[in-house]
């Protein structure tokens, strides 16, 4: 999809139109052949710069991974286009994160990439905690969720039970059940009986 990349940006711009002060860089890419409803490369394009174009969006696309892999939250991510004036790389890095996300008044997300160690996180190897005692619990008014992801293929994780969240209401149902507030620890690992599996369970070699 890279290398076609200018290819599908000029398809999208005709289902985007531009925000109030977005006009100078959609006139910018105009001048390099990135038009709404129009063809890439175009025939007044030279060469070389349909070749340097090319390399810049494998460059730009790094780029954007790289920003949005230091991501921990999401409280400045998404918001109005107000909010988001001018913000490219930014608003850039939110789509890729996660695209249709909702702004700090609505929902934040956090994001956990990281053990205690600062080494990335590898469900195929690792065993992961996350306790809540009835007093940490997330402070929200609606609901909130823990969804594990593959980070780089940006999919749920697959697994042999099939679940892929634990949420406040499978908690809340979990406690009117047992009839107590008890603590809620939410492991994750590549075994059988974890609340969310990572994969299949590994084998001996």
């Amino acid at each position: 999809m890279i290398t076609d990349y200018w290819s599908f940006a000029t398809f999208l711009l005709q289902f985007a139109p531009p925000y109030s002060g977005d006009e100078a860089q959609r006139e910018s890419l105009g001048k390099l052949g990135i038009r709404d409803k129009g063809a890439w490369p175009g025939t007044d394009l030279p060469p070389e710069t349909v070749a340097l174009m090319k390399e810049v969006a494998v460059a730009t696309e790094k780029e954007i991974r790289d920003e949005a892999a230091r991501l921990t939250d999401s409280f400045r991510i998404f918001g109005t286009p107000e909010f988001m004036k001018g913000r490219f790389m930014v608003r850039a890095a939110a789509a890729q994160g996660g695209i249709y996300g909702n702004s700090v008044q609505e929902a934040l997300y956090v994001i956990y990439a990281l053990d205690a160690q600062k080494t990335p996180l590898d469900g195929k190897t690792g065993r992961y905690k996350l306790t809540f005692t009835p007093k940490t619990l997330p402070p929200v008014d609606a609901f909130w969720s823990l969804t594990m992801y593959d980070r780089p293929k940006q999919f749920l994780v697959d697994n042999p039970i099939d679940r892929y969240l634990i949420n406040s209401p499978m908690l809340a149902a979990s406690r009117r059940a047992t009839k107590a507030r008890s603590s809620c620890t939410c492991s994750a690992k590549a075994q059988e009986r974890s609340w969310n599996q990572t994969g299949s369970p590994p084998r001996d070699r």
